[in-house]
């Protein structure tokens, strides 16, 4: 637990820690791993069996410093072992005979935060810490942000460099509420618990951004599930915001939700197929797009899954298909994971999610026609 979290809730904003009268060995030490986590294996060796894993900033009791280069830590009832190297101790008492109590202010506690908060208006990401360095991205006021380094005034960040001047201290309640992962090797499967024993319901895609919902030993819990911290890193994502009219794109092609899937059908009248319906929805709004769902891979501008926002087209590829055409499906993003499409004769026009298994396999791209 950071110093920080300690002073939550203290009207005084002070820290009290109390040496107990019996002489004790305090030797704690913090996770320090960046966005990936630490395994804890059974003995000192990186060929030991993984008991488990723990995410950055996790406070760990060290009960052995015997091993070169290896912490014995205890986790309830089991001993594992850690890498040195990725542990940073807070603190190393020596036995104390007397109790007393001592203080640490609030503001010094702050200035160790992990998590900042943007006040500017708008605040620019630069490639390197100065104004001289290129503009790579841009931070909307309230934006909340992880701390990876700090250099002369400038805070590193996941995406690159911010002028600390615009920003001020966050806690870690208002940095979940805003925090998002990002899969780096997929697909990740999402499972029912935090744990790979629980049963998987979905799957995530490599370069998938999710938001978190809450963060256990080693796992994130997202809206769906779980999924395993080992194959994920926290990122500064923020959601793209919908347009007016890819919003009314997804409005239209929503009202459809229930028709049946025709071959070849592009109007309510007569039902639809998978590029039938997009094509109807986009026409609505005085977009004129291609006919069928590889030719309509050319229209309007790629986006890539991060930005995917209402009303942009995505594409699939049957998993297992030997067709030589690039996509065999295509359905309309609707938002929070969700996208509406022509499924199939005898299932009509639904809603489904991309974290199905299904589609985040067969998933091929995405196009923007509302620009």
């Amino acid at each position: 637990m950071k110093l920080r979290h300690a002073l939550r809730g203290t009207a005084a904003g002070l820290l009290l820690a109390v040496c107990l009268t019996t002489p004790t060995l305090a030797l704690t030490g913090v996770v320090d791993v960046g966005g990936s986590v630490l395994r804890v294996r059974k003995t000192a060796s990186t060929g030991s069996a993984v008991l488990d894993q723990l995410p950055s900033g996790k406070q760990v009791e060290i009960v052995d410093t015997a091993t070169n280069g290896w912490y014995g830590i205890q986790l309830d009832s089991v001993k594992g072992y850690v890498s040195a190297s990725y542990i940073k101790l807070l603190e190393e008492a020596a036995p104390v005979v007397t109790a007393e109590v001592s203080a640490v202010s609030a503001s010094a506690a702050q200035s160790e935060s992990t998590y900042v908060k943007v006040t500017a208006d708008a605040l620019n990401v630069r490639t390197g810490p100065g104004t001289d360095y290129a503009v790579a991205d841009e931070l909307a006021q309230g934006k909340v942000v992880k701390v990876l380094g700090t250099q002369d005034g400038w805070y590193q960040i996941g995406s690159g460099y911010i002028d600390a001047a615009y920003t001020e201290a966050a806690t870690y309640e208002e940095a979940l509420e805003q925090l998002y992962i990002r899969v780096v090797q997929g697909p990740l499967n999402i499972r029912s618990g935090p744990g790979t024993g629980y049963s998987k319901v979905g799957s995530l895609a490599k370069g998938r951004c999710v938001k978190v919902v809450s963060v256990q030993s080693g796992w994130y819990q997202i809206e769906q599930g779980y999924v395993s911290a080992a194959y994920v890193e926290e990122t500064d994502y923020t959601p793209a915001a919908a347009s007016s009219k890819g919003q009314e794109l997804a409005n239209i092609a929503l009202q459809y939700v229930g028709y049946s899937y025709v071959y070849g059908g592009a109007s309510p009248r007569v039902g639809f197929d998978c590029s039938g319906l997009v094509q109807y929805a986009c026409a609505q709004l005085g977009y004129s797009i291609n006919r069928t769902a590889s030719a309509q891979l050319q229209n309007g501008v790629t986006v890539s899954w991060d930005e995917l926002a209402p009303g942009d087209l995505v594409f699939f590829k049957k998993p297992g298909s030997t067709t030589s055409k690039p996509v065999t499906h295509v359905g309309m993003y609707i938002g929070s994971g969700q996208f509406v499409h022509a499924s199939d004769y005898g299932v009509g026009v639904i809603v489904s999610n991309l974290s199905d298994a299904y589609y985040t396999t067969g998933y091929v791209s995405a196009r923007r026609i509302a620009v």
